[in-house]
């Protein structure tokens, strides 16, 4: 949500699937969703972190 004052905008935020961490999605590029849901068409959101820890 926005507020008309962009100094006082609150950002949505999504949670990684693996570590629990949560993440503005502005930060990392995701756009438009819920605070904490992707859309169910969406897969799940990993963040870096545990994707480097993939490798």
């Amino acid at each position: 949500e926005e507020s008309g004052d962009e100094n006082n905008k609150v950002e949505a935020k999504v949670q990684c699937g693996k570590c629990s961490q949560w993440y503005h999605q502005y930060c990392i590029g995701i756009y438009g969703h819920k605070e904490g849901n992707l859309d169910k068409d969406d897969t799940e959101f990993i963040c870096s972190l545990c994707l480097n820890n993939e490798e």
